[in-house]
């Protein structure tokens, strides 16, 4: 990008050599106003602290409007001006500081950001401390300038204009508006918003007109895509500055405004720029006794800076990435076969995952503690393969390939594709276990996700995996043809094509897969070879999502898909678009599913749950509802075993009361709810207590019964249930 990040000053024995002789400036004249003059950058650069005394001069604080976007200061021509402290977590405990005013020096111009174009309109710029911090900032781009020299709005929308225009007005600037940016050199100095549509030719022409001493501001617009790394268009251009507004982080959106205090010296904000954190954090990993809050803060921060870094700034993602291994190898990350133990590694590995997904394959490392997870594997035949597929909206196909960690892989597209309905996804297990306690058997990030945008592209996994489409945004069903290079087969078993277990069952791979038309279960290859016939143990499981698929009136589309996991997770298995459940299910499940077992109870409700019509049912009626139908199921498979006195069920709240409508009023109440949820469609505004009076409504109409006694004690019944209700008699009790 031509932007200088690598300028950062090498560490030497714990300081930083000081130019002693350059002398601070009172008055940071203008680059233009007695020739060249270029403001010196650097860590210890008294022309950037003399810079910012004079901004903050004679300010204490500023108003400011919610939905801010911080700034990030990325080398050492960037610095911060104002700051804000931020507060994440659920106890608020980590607090972090970004800026939301930010200043560089690049060749002999001027450039500063600002987080919210609101700060130019009255009921921010008139506070008299804001107004007079804008009118230093103006005059730190310009010192000296004559104020008969206009200044340009470049680009400005018209909805801005009017707002803008008013308070440059009061600081006495004359203004001109273009939306090109020709004869630029006769600008006192230039806005432009972060929303410009910056073509290659502004692009030149702003660059060129900074080289040559002129100042910029830039202010920003908020946009709808500030989450995405592509929703701030203005950062390409920043970089050549050192600067970059951050991703995802809006501060007190949507809130009333705030005053900001401006801290009054330099050597509080200096340190929250990337080279300042950077060398704090491999400091404080090199500490005997880190303090974990501080850690936590320090890597906050590092995650705002990794995401926006350009690729060109490879070397500073290795640093950072070495020094957290090192880390992790320092404090004997590894302990009997499970790994980080410690707070302090669940911290750091948020940052190593970041750090991950930004290395490019040919320098992406292998995870050292694959015979961990997800197991080693023997000598592989590396292959081409070609796969066809026919692929549908919201669902994960198998494409039947592994790819070996440290291999980089290429997939090419033979024919047309629906290029932005599909990821290439390496690895099975999707969810993450940070919010789980460690030590954990595997790491809390193994899958890796490369976007098919390309007719070819190249993919790496640094511990191997099932090779996978996820598909997404297609409006209808479409072919797509693959090439794979590299790559190789895994034990695979489709109860409907014999031969391909025929072909992979002794492959020497760690992972593998039994299907048939309505569930894929996702297991270890040695899980596997206990399974003595694979074809009766499937069978078992389709004749309970049949009767499933009967009780809730419910057509399977696409196979349920189920991965078993090596970490054990939450004692009921969430259901997503993949069901995760522990290893230890194995056996319950596909083993001696003949008999009754928790695991095979929790596998059913499990799949009631991600059956049953989203958002007909509040959170609580969806989980009760659940495992009363997983009940009538088990009665129905196991008409003799006594489920409530099993030491593995517990009865969620709202079950007694299901319970008693379906086994001792009526039976048909439920399976009509159910039914109707099929045409269900939300309301747009729906709250769950609206959901909540819906299915009492619901199940009063359709027993003609008044249940409202029943659940009183439960859950409170809300008054403005309809009144029509009333007419039906009481419940007996």
């Amino acid at each position: 990008m031509g932007c200088s990040f690598s300028s950062r000053s090498p560490r030497v024995s714990g300081a930083r050599v000081v130019n002693k002789q350059q002398k601070g400036r009172t008055d940071i004249p203008s680059a233009r106003s007695e020739g060249p003059k270029k403001l010196l950058g650097g860590f210890f650069s008294v022309d950037i602290r003399d810079s910012f005394q004079f901004m903050k001069k004679s300010v204490r604080k500023i108003k400011c409007p919610g939905g801010k976007v911080p700034i990030l200061c990325l080398n050492d021509d960037s610095f911060p001006v104002v700051l804000i402290s931020l507060y994440f977590g659920d106890d608020k405990m980590i607090k972090i500081r970004l800026p939301i005013v930010a200043a560089s020096v690049h060749a002999l111009g001027r450039l500063i950001c600002f987080s919210h174009i609101e700060l130019l309109f009255n009921e921010y710029f008139y506070e008299e401390n804001t107004r007079h911090f804008l009118n230093n900032c103006f005059s730190w781009l310009t010192a000296n300038t004559s104020v008969m020299i206009p200044v340009l709005l470049l680009g400005i929308s018209r909805i801005y204009r009017d707002d803008i225009l008013r308070s440059l007005k009061a600081l006495d600037l004359m203004i001109e508006y273009s939306d090109t940016s020709k004869n630029l050199e006769k600008y006192k100095f230039i806005i432009i918003t972060s929303d410009i549509n910056i073509t290659q030719d502004m692009y030149e022409d702003l660059i060129n007109y900074s080289a040559n001493g002129g100042g910029i501001a830039v202010f920003y617009v908020p946009s709808e895509n500030f989450e995405s790394p592509n929703g701030h268009q203005i950062n390409k251009f920043l970089f050549q500055y050192g600067l970059s507004y951050a991703f995802g982080i809006l501060s007190n959106h949507n809130r009333r405004p705030q005053n900001i205090i401006v801290s009054q010296s330099f050597d509080t904000v200096k340190y929250y720029s990337l080279n300042p954190l950077i060398d704090k954090f491999v400091d404080m990993l090199k500490l005997p006794n880190i303090n974990i809050q501080a850690l936590d803060s320090v890597v906050t921060m590092l995650r705002c800076y990794i995401m926006v870094l350009p690729d060109s700034e490879l070397e500073v993602i290795m640093e950072l990435h070495d020094a957290i291994w090192n880390f992790l190898r320092n404090t004997n990350y590894r302990v009997e076969g499970k790994i980080c133990p410690d707070a302090m590694h669940v911290i750091v590995l948020v940052l190593l995952q970041d750090l991950t997904w930004r290395i490019p394959p040919d320098r992406l490392p292998i995870y050292p503690d694959i015979d961990i997870f997800p197991g080693e594997s023997g000598n592989l035949e590396l292959e081409d393969y070609v796969v066809d597929l026919k692929i549908k909206d919201e669902a994960l196909y198998s494409t039947g390939l592994w790819l070996p960690p440290g291999v980089i892989g290429t997939i090419t597209v033979d024919g047309e594709y629906p290029k932005d309905s599909v990821i290439i996804q390496i690895g099975s297990h999707s969810q993450s276990i940070l919010m789980e306690s460690g030590p954990w058997a595997r790491w809390p990030f193994v899958v890796y996700s490369y976007p098919l945008d390309d007719l070819e592209i190249r993919v790496i996994t640094n511990l191997g995996g099932i090779v996978y489409l996820a598909v997404s945004r297609l409006k209808e069903p479409v072919h797509i043809r693959l090439k794979f290079h590299k790559f190789c087969c895994y034990p695979r078993y489709i109860s409907h094509k014999p031969d391909v277990w025929e072909k992979t069952k002794n492959l020497d791979v760690p992972w593998g897969e039994i299907q048939s038309k309505m569930i894929i279960f996702t297991l270890p290859k040695n899980k596997l070879d206990e399974i003595q016939d694979l074809n009766a143990a499937l069978g078992r499981i389709d004749f309970i999502i049949k009767k499933i698929s009967k009780l809730l009136s419910y057509e399977v589309v696409r196979p349920y898909r189920v991965v078993f996991d090596v970490q054990k997770l939450s004692s009921i298995p969430t259901p997503e678009n993949i069901i995760m459940m522990h290893v230890d299910d194995i056996p319950g499940i596909l083993i001696h599913s003949d008999q009754p077992n928790g695991s095979l109870f929790s596998l059913i409700r499990v799949l009631i749950k991600v059956s049953i019509k989203e958002g007909f049912f509040d959170d609580i009626t969806e989980v009760a509802f659940s495992a009363l139908e997983a009940t009538i199921i088990f009665k129905e498979i196991f008409p003799k075993f006594d489920l409530l006195s099993a030491d593995f069920f517990e009865a969620p709240p709202l079950y007694n009361e299901l319970s008693t409508i379906h086994f001792k009023i009526n039976d048909k109440i439920i399976p009509t709810v159910l039914k109707n949820s099929l045409t269900y469609q939300p309301k747009e505004n729906e709250f769950p207590d609206d959901r909540w009076v819906s299915f009492i409504e619901s199940i009063c109409k359709i027993g003609k019964i008044n249940f409202t006694k029943l659940f009183e004690n439960t859950i409170p019944i809300p008054l403005n249930i309809s009144s029509y209700i009333e007419k039906y008699p009481p419940v007996e009790l």
